[in-house]
């Protein structure tokens, strides 16, 4: 995030609390969106990884398809 890459911040719901403030904290202070979707261990197996609770998008266009697919889903499921 430090070096202006970072264009979305996923933080999976079941983040330890303090650990979830913390990225919010930094993702805001450097003007980074962020979604806060799914759990870790569901994230983590949809991008290979081992259990993550944080997921860094770098790239601006893939950030802008995230970001429309998290907030498409979070509407759909309020109207239900």
């Amino acid at each position: 995030m430090e070096k202006g890459k970072v264009k979305l911040l996923i933080i999976a719901n079941d983040t330890a609390r303090a650990s979830k403030e913390k990225m919010i904290r930094e993702a805001e202070r450097m003007s980074i969106e962020y979604r806060i979707y799914g759990d870790g261990e569901e994230l983590s197996h949809s991008c290979g990884e081992s259990y993550r609770n944080v997921f860094a998008v770098t790239d601006s266009n893939f950030a802008k398809v995230i970001v429309n697919e998290i907030d498409t889903e979070k509407n759909v499921k309020e109207v239900l």
